[in-house]
């Protein structure tokens, strides 16, 4: 058997294996160093619809087609919020934030969702008490946050109002 050290793969050759071929990510791209590693925390490139799908990933706990692809656990771990940082934004998990959809009332089940913001204005949303999964893209580097105010002046409030008149 050959030592640890040379049974090492990349973040990126884990990831496609046991994560992006399973959802059917064919089109990726994840950036490296002069070394060859990925920092693991950005530079991801995938399309719009497959960013959805790690959406819906996160939405149904780690299950996609009845296959626990990633622990539950995990997830609920990772997109918990840890740190108010700032208010505009929302809590900062690990690598996800949160926030709660309406800012007068609690944090509860029904009044929360998480997002992953990523680098010009990219986002995942995901609502969990709606069982919904949004994505932007956009090129937006000075003004990454508009995706996120949209979201929540537009689109939040037409499908609360839908869902509460159901």
């Amino acid at each position: 058997m050959p030592p640890f050290s040379q049974q090492l793969v990349s973040t990126y050759h884990f990831a496609n294996e046991h994560l992006l071929e399973p959802l059917k990510i064919q089109d990726s791209y994840w950036y490296t160093d002069g070394q060859g590693i990925s920092n693991g925390g950005d530079g991801l490139r995938i399309t719009s619809m497959d960013m959805a799908k790690l959406g819906l990933l996160y939405l149904q706990k780690g299950q996609m087609k009845g296959k626990q692809l990633v622990s539950g656990h995990w997830i609920h771990e990772f997109v918990k919020p840890r740190f108010l940082t700032y208010e505009r934004i929302g809590s900062y998990g690990c690598h996800w934030w949160s926030a709660r959809i309406d800012p007068n009332k609690d944090w509860t089940d029904e009044n929360w969702f998480y997002f992953a913001l990523g680098f010009g204005g990219q986002y995942i949303i995901v609502v969990p008490s709606l069982e919904m999964v949004v994505v932007f893209t956009s090129e937006l580097y000075d003004q990454s946050l508009l995706p996120l105010s949209l979201f929540r002046a537009y689109v939040l409030p037409a499908v609360v109002t839908k869902a509460a008149a159901d």
